[in-house]
């Protein structure tokens, strides 16, 4: 089944599509095929490198950076691909244009038109502090560069409390960033997160419940229910930052 998706996906594959992003655009479907159609995932790359250039940095602010909707997302494809340099690039813009800086480290947002401080796996800090963390494992000079602000954003990561429990949009998003400074022998965010989903999970006899997106009914899904969670619970003994994502 996997096979025949690949192939229509591989067949329906348009570099003209508008969406970048890795949950629902050209990023994602580089990722899926970048080790049996490595010529398509260049491809991609080469579109999505044109289009940074032609980012209007002067309004970067209003621009999507998270990693599973925006140009965060991008940038992980980018050091798959081995292109470091345009990957970092990104990680420093993200950082000088959307974060807002104090003893910690917030991503903000002002698509709405108003500005909000996000912690969120999809858009927020939870998916920006994942990325860096990956970046910093694997290149001892890019953490070398980043340590300052990336523990500053980890430090945000610890003070949150979201509305939902959601894998992409709620709390559950920390968990992967939690089980990465684990293996560093950092476990505080993780005792603390396991902890705190009890605020969120409903119980049922012997069974345990996902309430989906706020909270209007119980979910079994990947993005907003038990599905997403058991997947993260189940990916903690592994030790890749984005081991959970279904590429």
């Amino acid at each position: 089944m996997a096979k025949q998706l690949r192939q229509i996906l591989r067949q329906k594959v348009d570099l003209n599509m508008a969406d970048n992003s890795l949950a629902t655009g050209l990023t994602g479907i580089a990722l899926a095929l970048r080790e049996e159609k490595p010529e398509v995932s260049e491809k991609i790359a080469e579109e999505l490198a044109g289009r940074w250039k032609q980012v209007d940095f002067a309004n970067f602010a209003d621009e999507d950076v998270g990693l599973l909707t925006g140009w965060g997302g991008v940038s992980w494809l980018f050091w798959q691909l081995g292109q470091k340099e345009v990957a970092e690039e990104i990680v420093s813009r993200i950082l000088r244009d959307h974060a807002e800086e104090a003893e910690t480290l917030t991503i903000s947002d002002q698509s709405r038109g108003f500005e909000r401080l996000l912690p969120y796996l999809e858009n927020g800090n939870f998916g920006l502090a994942l990325l860096m963390h990956k970046f910093m494992r694997e290149d001892p000079a890019f953490k070398q560069r980043y340590q300052l602000p990336f523990d500053k954003l980890k430090k945000s990561c610890l003070t949150y409390c979201t509305y939902m429990e959601t894998l992409v949009s709620g709390y559950s998003g920390v968990l992967p960033l939690a089980k990465s400074l684990a293996g560093d022998g950092d476990y505080a965010l993780l005792d603390y997160a396991l902890a705190a989903l009890n605020q969120y999970l409903v119980a049922n006899n012997d069974e345990i419940l996902a309430p989906g997106k706020y909270g209007y009914k119980l979910s079994l899904d990947f993005s907003t229910g038990s599905a997403g969670l058991l997947t993260l619970l189940k990916d903690l003994r592994q030790r890749d930052e984005f081991s959970w994502l279904p590429l």
